[in-house]
């Protein structure tokens, strides 16, 4: 996306001059944006608004997510170094970054107050989407691939190929979203036809979501900004 095209859609979303906010250096846009943080952004959001996440803070991702309809939640961050912010001398592993703050998470409601207040209280902190029922209406589930894409090839080859549906990288890999029948249950963690890189997450699991910040430093982005496809089970 070029720089004007940038300003411009940034302008949209946060309802400032775009051509006054062209024209300022890159700290003081970093102060309009922080100020409007804490603004509701414009209720008329599409999918394609994800796209913008990465030009914002994790407050502003969470209003945008709420928008869509999605179950956000709080996780624990990770610091400069790495290190998990839940404090835990044994949480050295891939988890860190990754797990729910409140306990409960898998049951309870979509609080969008709560999630914003812990994000003030901890920058650092992460969000999450619980996988099943949304609020928006839908139950989702997420194909976690732990590699390239390429690692879908031989299950496509053999089942068919995947639509095109939401898409985010992970720290190492890329998170695809989908729409699930509604009380078609479906194990979470459930390894894919049975390789090993590839993970389901369903009800009662929760993948990390943009712009949260991964241990190995890396940020979590969307990379295909369009409402998840539908599953058809046969």
């Amino acid at each position: 996306m070029t720089e004007p095209a940038l300003v411009h859609q940034l302008a949209e979303v946060f309802e400032f001059d775009s051509f006054a906010f062209a024209h300022l250096s890159d700290a003081e846009r970093a102060v309009v944006l922080a100020r409007r943080a804490a603004a509701q952004p414009r209720t008329d959001h599409s999918w394609s608004k994800l796209e913008w996440i990465a030009q914002t803070d994790k407050r502003d991702a969470l209003r945008i997510c709420a928008r869509l309809g999605l179950h956000v939640h709080l996780l624990h961050g990770v610091d400069d170094r790495g290190r998990c912010t839940c404090g835990r001398k044994t949480c050295t592993g891939k988890s860190r970054g990754k797990h729910p703050i409140n306990d409960g998470w898998e049951v309870a409601p979509f609080d969008l107050n709560r999630v914003d207040f812990g994000l003030i209280e901890d920058p650092r902190r992460n969000l999450g989407v619980r996988m099943g029922p949304q609020p928006g209406g839908y139950d989702l589930i997420c194909i976690d691939i732990d590699g390239p894409m390429t690692l879908l090839e031989p299950l496509e080859a053999r089942f068919g190929k995947l639509p095109p549906t939401l898409t985010a990288t992970s720290g190492n890999g890329f998170h695809l979203f989908f729409k699930w029948p509604s009380g078609v249950e479906l194990p979470s963690n459930t390894k894919l036809a049975g390789v090993k890189e590839i993970d389901v997450r369903s009800r009662r699991g929760q993948v990390v979501i943009a712009p949260s910040r991964h241990y190995s430093g890396r940020s979590y982005k969307w990379v295909r900004c369009i409402e998840p496809a539908e599953i058809e089970l046969e």
